[in-house]
């Protein structure tokens, strides 16, 4: 009867590691990002908002952008004239350039 209970121990610790390696030595990928900050300004205020770090192709919404835009990442900033990055691009900025002016809804960054 011992003999039994400790196989049958011995198989459920074995069971139990086998299901937890696989994520454990392959876990899920993060998603990619963008390294830098993007800074904007918004309305009315003239405040100036930033995303570090953004992660690629996430939509970013902010209905009272408008004024200066920097793109200090290493990704191209689509904007938008729609929240929820819908729609066509209305605008690119490609990384590390800067606009004095411009109005958008919505950024997505892109490789």
């Amino acid at each position: 009867m011992r003999r039994i209970t400790a196989v049958a121990l011995g198989t459920a610790t074995l069971l139990c590691i086998l299901t937890a390696a696989p994520q454990a030595a392959f876990p899920e990928p993060s998603q990619p990002r963008a390294s830098g900050t993007f800074y904007y300004h918004t309305q009315p205020g003239d405040f100036t908002e930033s995303i570090n770090n953004p992660k690629d192709d996430k939509c970013y919404t902010d209905p009272a952008a408008s004024g200066a835009v920097d793109n200090a990442t290493d990704r191209t900033a689509q904007l938008y004239s729609a929240k929820n990055c819908r729609g066509e691009a209305v605008g690119a900025l490609l990384p590390y350039e800067a606009l004095d002016h411009e109005e958008f809804r919505s950024v997505k960054f892109v490789r």
